[in-house]
């Protein structure tokens, strides 16, 4: 984490073993799910909800990312039975332009790895538009002002695993993580 934050480096990608450990503990029928922070192109996020679209009973699927470069960005989505269709944006996908709420205001759930860096903002975002989330944090996040006390009136919890390992440029990187959720705990898988 500090080398992250020497270099200013958030691109922390989740393994998909790691988001299907997790996932798997939810009961996602009937929802639709908003990965924004997930190019569909490597995106394990993206990869296991669109894999098990069907067994999950997702009502839609919606994926969008943040272009480095700046230039117009994409976001893919599945509404209901329908086949995905691409959306192309007019800016760079960012989480907190106007077009990505847009996209968010039709999801009833985030399930993502947000830019560490952004986690205070982007969890105090979805607070204040009362979104059900699931997203992997560091292992600081219980501490922050605006998290602490979510955590303390039971608004939010942990989730049922945590992450030891991260891919960064092609290698793994140790860097232990958590998930955070403000959706209901289900009874433990038998």
């Amino acid at each position: 984490m500090n080398k992250a934050k020497m270099v200013k480096n958030d691109e922390f990608y989740t393994r998909y073993e790691d988001v299907v450990a997790e996932c798997e503990h939810y009961d996602f029928t009937g929802l639709h799910v908003m990965c924004p922070f997930d190019d569909p192109e490597w995106s394990a996020f993206y990869k296991y909800f669109d894999d098990n679209y069907e067994r999950l009973g997702l009502a839609g699927l919606t994926c969008t990312h943040r272009t480095l470069d700046g230039s117009p960005s994409y976001a893919l989505v599945r509404d209901g039975g329908a086949p995905t269709r691409r959306v192309d944006l007019v800016r760079d996908g960012d989480f907190f332009t106007l077009e990505v709420n847009k996209l968010m205001q039709q999801c009833d759930v985030v399930v993502s790895n947000p830019p560490f860096s952004l986690w205070r903002k982007i969890f105090q975002n979805l607070m204040e538009w009362d979104m059900k989330f699931l997203l992997v944090g560091c292992n600081m996040v219980p501490a922050y002002s605006n998290v602490m006390p979510e955590f303390m009136n039971g608004n939010i919890h942990l989730g049922f695993t945590n992450i030891s390992e991260f891919i960064t440029d092609s290698s793994l990187m140790p860097i232990n993580s958590y998930w955070y959720t403000n959706l209901p705990s289900p009874p433990p898988l038998s």
